[in-house]
């Protein structure tokens, strides 16, 4: 199973209607559709589903804007296949930065501010964790040299144990 490139936040274990299978909360808004909230409430609680007008219609915006993520999702997912089917050299990376251009830019066309607000937040936290693994990486090295330079001073017999202790702290910067 593929990840999704934008995932919505967890559904709560207390969430009945978000739960629920995929058929039955369509059924759930195919009826609402055609009945008053009201009257869907109490249709849901005859079929032993307990809820509240409220949290009927918080199930419903999150279950369009699931919807709608999946639908852009897919069209993305579409897109990038096709385009990858016409240049096999493309590398994962520039896929992935195509599918977050293409994402922003039907998410501008719609006019969809909050979309586009929250992929711009996905960017700068996958640059933000890159930039800490890189500097991760470089701290690694540089412990890594200093280690072995470290080793090196111990290993040598000519110097006394102050030169030692001093040349360490030369290489570790705390003269």
């Amino acid at each position: 199973m593929r990840s999704p490139i934008i995932t919505l936040k967890k559904v709560r274990s207390d969430a009945v209607l978000k739960r629920l299978p995929e058929d039955k909360q369509e059924a759930i808004l195919e009826y609402w559709r055609t009945h008053p909230i009201k009257q869907t409430v109490k249709w849901l609680k005859e079929g032993n589903i307990t809820t509240s007008t409220d949290a009927l219609s918080q199930f419903r915006v999150w279950y369009l804007t699931r919807k709608k993520y999946e639908e852009r999702e897919t069209r993305i997912l579409d897109r990038i296949q096709l385009y990858k089917e016409r240049d096999p050299s493309l590398t994962n990376e520039i896929l992935t930065k195509m599918g977050e251009f293409i994402f922003n830019e039907i998410a501008i066309d719609q006019e969809d501010v909050k979309t586009w607000s929250v992929a711009q937040q996905v960017q700068l936290k996958r640059e933000s964790q890159a930039m800490d693994r890189k500097k991760l990486n470089l701290e690694l090295r540089k412990y890594k040299d200093q280690k072995a330079k470290i080793k090196k001073i111990n290993e040598n017999t000519k110097w006394t144990p102050d030169e030692k202790q001093a040349r360490i702290r030369q290489i570790l910067g705390t003269e």
